[in-house]
């Protein structure tokens, strides 16, 4: 067995302490990429370079151990309880099915036309929340990066940051732009996150040998309901492959939001 297959054995049996920290050990390991695309239009290419990357296979390993010694017993904890109901209790029920009832304001694409990425915001004016990101607010997306890829299509793990001016939930929906087709959301498959799925059981699919239930939606918790309250929103969802063009629209406490994501062609995204 290669230390390249023994290194990614070793990160399916731990899991990070933030979301992204995994995926970024991957990106090291894996020299060409191609399992760790990043659908982030505007982040599409990887923030590693090829240089950095040349010299990746000892640094991933120097922290595949540092996170097995620390993590190994506490991470499977984390993984195994994450994809159940977690937090489920935080949801008012009356206050979900008004944010359900919302329209749906998403713009549908006729076939061939271009998709309208959202644009980037250069600054925010939060002191948590560091760098370019995707969206207008109160809701970004900073990081993306694919999870697992299943007859769904690609598991997509996007972590947001929620700039929360009163209590309340954001309900998170989405789908693609030119067939209407909503996606399913899944509990996060790495740590605890106040991203929680919820909706009807659509089905199962599988995260490697992990089963995973599948929900028509997500909420995002705002900070006064998170424990604790720094805890990370990180939404996971299945892209079919054949999608070009997507969107999430978050309803929430006085806002509805869109962000408009996706590919500009077949060729880019590697169909």
């Amino acid at each position: 067995m290669s230390l390249r297959t023994d290194i990614q054995d070793a990160i399916d049996e731990v899991t990070p302490p933030a979301p992204g920290l995994e995926h970024q050990v991957r990106a090291l390991v894996v020299a060409d990429g191609k399992d760790r695309r990043v659908s982030l239009h505007a982040h599409r290419h990887s923030v590693w370079g090829a240089g950095f990357r040349s010299s990746g296979a000892l640094v991933a390993a120097g922290l595949v151990v540092a996170l097995m010694a620390g993590l190994v017993i506490g991470g499977r904890l984390a993984r195994d309880t994450s994809n159940g109901q977690i937090s489920q209790s935080a949801i008012s029920h009356s206050e979900l099915r008004s944010l359900e009832s919302r329209p749906n304001v998403l713009p549908q694409l006729q076939p061939g036309a271009t998709c309208p990425f959202s644009s980037g915001t250069a600054q925010v004016h939060d002191s948590h929340l560091k760098g370019a990101v995707i969206g207008q607010g109160p809701v970004y997306v900073y990081d993306a990066w694919t999870d697992a890829t299943s007859g769904q299509g690609d598991w997509e793990a996007f972590a947001l940051y929620y700039v929360a001016e009163r209590p309340g939930l954001v309900l998170v929906r989405a789908h693609d732009l030119q067939t209407n087709q909503p996606f399913p959301f899944a509990q996060y498959s790495g740590p605890p996150s106040a991203a929680i799925a919820t909706g009807p059981v659509l089905g199962t699919d599988h995260i490697g040998p992990i089963p995973i239930q599948m929900h028509p939606e997500a909420v995002l918790l705002d900070p006064w309901h998170r424990q604790p309250v720094n805890q990370d929103l990180v939404v996971m969802f299945a892209v079919p492959r054949s999608t070009l063009c997507w969107g999430f629209q978050f309803d929430g406490p006085g806002f509805t939001e869109t962000i408009v994501d996706g590919w500009d062609n077949a060729a880019s995204k590697g169909i």
